[in-house]
Parts: structure tokens; C-alpha cells; sequence
């Protein structure tokens, strides 16, 4: 794979510095792992791509999983040098350069051996579902001997092994059995031997890519056991959310201030016209976004944007009426059905009390209750900020 490793992990340092370790997950430590790892699944499932598409979907999506999990914890780890042993807020050049010394292990070492596994795997899985096309003519596989100078004795123990290929030992000891395993099973119609006695197959590896489309057991990896359980669900939903991202042909980045950039994408063109200039802005107050484009098979219309700061899925909005609150009050209810924040640029000024009934009316409603900023773009003024739960609070004492 190639990757811009060390750039992406300059500006992902900067991020956490500057949010002081409030991020999730960096959305470049992701891009790194994801982008390499998402290769080696084009690559081993290049030949099932057409004929099984919802299975190499659903493999890139779990593999954008493992790479969110694992950048959850390696952004933790990073922010956790943020401050010296008496609280105090490190210098950057010294917050940097231990950063980057966690960074070598992540995004170099351990990468090339994630590489190297999910490669073997997605290739498994792409021949597991030959093998039981020609399953009327052989029945059995057959786990056969690593071609490393340097086998692990263990798997040795299960080399010969032959047993049907929907017998369940395959679920947990399919290879590859370990990491850089390069044991391998074969077609066969010789006759079943006996279940291998003893277990060498780490839990992690305890794994059928085929069944699972997993690359390897995600729940047993240590970069999800040490993931608060309270953070598993959303985690895997912002793994989602960046790998689309990830699939959306960027045709420029606009560099914006202080950090800021949007990464333009395509859309129809006057959806992109309005949201250029809304996200522009945003951009240049430091916001980080990606514009999202319609991808094949969507059922409904997809949010405008990404944003890599909160890792939400923004919808913008463009009123043009000359009632105040029916263009904060329509916005809302409108955006609400598509992402969890709204940016509602105003093309005239309208006087606060509109805007506070507008407000006030749309976040009674049941249907915009997903909803957690707006953001209102007034002519000439700097983005307006509202934490949609503080007022709710405020309005409603919930």
C-alpha cells in the first residue's frame, strides 16, 4: 500500500493537540489504517466483486470497523501524553515527539502485519466460497503445512487434518491461525480424519472470513476489549460513516483558516453550488468537513457533509422566505431526517425573536429529537453554535 503516513499523522497530532483529547477517533490515524487495509480487501476479493458484491461490501465495512476501533484506542493513547505528570499542558514539540513514537508501533509495524493478515484472509474467503461450489466433488479440506522457513509447532499439529468443509471446527481454525500465518487449506475428497486434540488458535483467530466477513475475530482484538462497552455502538457507527467518506472521489480539498478544510466531492451541481459556499465558511472558522456524494444502491437522499471534527453527518440548508421562523423552524424539521447536524445559512438578517420561535418550534417536534447542533450562518458574522439538548432544556425543562 501507499500511503502518506507521515503527513497524515502531522496533522493528526495537531488535531488532538488542539482539541486537547477530545476526539473519538482522529479521522487520519483512520485513514491510515483503513486506506491500507481496505486495499488488501480490493485486491484479495477482486475476483468475487461482481458475483457476490454484498459479501465485499460487508467485509470493507466490518475491516472499517477493526480500523475505527483501533484508532479509537490509538487516539486515546496519544491524548493521554497531552498533559505532564502535574496536570500542566505539555509543549506541542514535546507532545509531538512522543506522539510519534506511539505512532511507529500503530501506523508501521503492526499495520504491515494487519496488512498482511487481512490480505490472507479476504483471500481465504474468496476461495472458501470456490471450494463449496465444487463441494459435490470435494467434500473435505484439508489444512495443509505453512510455506514459512520457520512454522509455529503448533500449527504443525493440525497440518493433515481433513474434516467436511461445513463442519464447525472450520469456524475457529480456518487460517490464517495467528498473525503472519501462512498455513493454508485445500479442496479434497480424501476421507475425514479425527478433530485435532489440544487448541493453538488464539481467540482472535478463532474466525471463518467466509462466514463471518471478518478479517479476523473483531470482538477478541485487545483494540476492542479496551473500548468502553458504552462506546461499541457508536464507534461502529462512525467506522460507517468514515469509510463513505472514504469510497467519495475527492476532486479538491479547500484549505480553509485556523486548521479548517472541505473536501469537495461530486454532487449535483446546484446542491454543490449552495453547499460549497455554506461549508466554505465553515471551513474558515476551523470546521473539518467532507461533502458526501449519492452512492449506488442509496434508498434515501444522503446527509451534505461529513464532519471529521465531532464525526457527525451534517445537513445544510439555504431558506429563502421572509419569515424568520418559518426558515429556522422548516430547516430543522427538514434537515433532521438526514443527519444529526444542521447548518441553516441565511440569506437576510431576521430579527432574534424569529429565530428563537423558529428554534422553539422545531425542537418540540418528536421527528427532530436525533438533532445535537445548529449551526446559523448570518450575512457578514461568524457561525452561531447551538447545542440543540441545552435548549431543549432550556425550553422545555427536559
Amino acid at each position: 500500500y501507499s500511503i502518506d503516513i507521515d503527513g497524515l499523522v502531522r496533522k493528526a497530532v495537531r488535531e488532538i493537540y488542539g482539541s486537547r483529547g477530545e476526539e473519538l477517533i482522529n479521522a487520519h490515524l483512520f485513514e491510515i489504517t483503513n486506506t491500507a487495509l481496505q486495499q488488501a480487501v480490493d485486491t484479495s476479493l477482486s475476483g468475487i466483486a461482481e458475483s457476490d458484491p454484498d459479501f465485499v461490501q460487508q467485509f470493507k465495512e466490518n475491516t472499517a470497523v477493526f480500523a475505527a476501533f483501533k484508532n479509537h484506542q490509538q487516539t486515546k493513547e496519544i491524548a493521554a501524553l497531552l498533559y505532564d505528570e502535574n496536570g500542566k499542558l505539555k509543549p506541542f514539540y514535546k507532545f509531538r515527539r512522543e506522539a510519534l513514537q506511539i505512532s511507529k508501533d500503530y501506523n508501521v509495524t503492526w499495520l504491515q502485519t494487519e496488512y498482511n493478515t487481512a490480505v490472507r484472509a479476504a483471500r481465504m474467503a474468496a476461495n472458501m466460497k470456490k471450494y463449496k461450489k465444487t463441494s459435490h466433488l470435494y467434500p473435505n479440506l484439508e489444512y495443509i503445512e505453512t510455506s514459512s522457513a520457520h512454522p509455529r509447532a503448533s500449527h504443525l499439529s493440525y497440518v493433515g487434518t481433513i474434516l467436511p468443509i461445513e463442519h464447525p471446527w472450520w469456524n475457529d481454525h480456518l487460517p490464517p491461525s495467528d498473525w503472519n500465518c501462512a498455513c493454508s487449506v485445500r479442496p479434497t475428497d480424501k476421507p475425514a480424519t479425527p478433530v485435532p486434540d489440544g487448541e493453538y488458535t488464539p481467540p482472535v483467530f478463532r474466525n471463518n472470513p467466509e462466514r463471518t466477513a471478518e478479517f479476523l475475530n473483531i470482538k477478541e482484538t485487545a483494540y476492542c476489549k479496551h473500548t468502553a462497552e458504552s462506546l461499541e455502538g457508536e464507534i461502529k457507527e462512525v467506522a460507517g460513516d468514515l469509510l463513505r467518506t472514504s469510497q467519495c472521489e475527492v476532486l479538491e480539498t479547500y484549505e480553509g483558516k485556523n486548521g479548517g478544510y472541505l473536501k469537495v466531492v461530486k454532487q449535483n451541481k446546484a446542491e454543490r453550488d449552495k453547499n460549497l459556499i455554506t461549508y466554505k465558511i465553515m471551513a474558515d472558522n476551523g470546521g473539518r468537513y467532507s461533502l458526501l456524494e449519492e452512492l449506488p444502491g442509496d434508498k434515501v437522499k444522503n446527509p451534505d457533509a461529513f464532519n471529521f471534527k465531532t464525526l457527525r453527518n451534517s445537513e445544510a440548508k439555504h431558506p429563502i422566505t421572509p419569515n424568520g421562523q418559518k426558515a429556522i423552524q422548516r430547516s430543522i424539521e427538514q434537515a433532521a431526517k438526514q443527519a444529526d447536524e444542521i447548518v441553516i445559512r441565511l440569506n437576510q438578517e431576521y430579527p432574534s425573536y424569529s429565530l428563537y420561535r423558529g428554534l422553539y418550534a422545531a425542537l418540540q417536534n418528536t421527528h427532530t429529537q436525533n438533532v445535537k447542533v445548529i449551526f446559523i450562518l448570518r450575512p457578514g458574522r461568524k457561525p452561531l453554535e447551538l447545542d440543540a439538548d441545552k435548549l431543549r432544556s432550556r425550553f422545555f425543562g427536559k
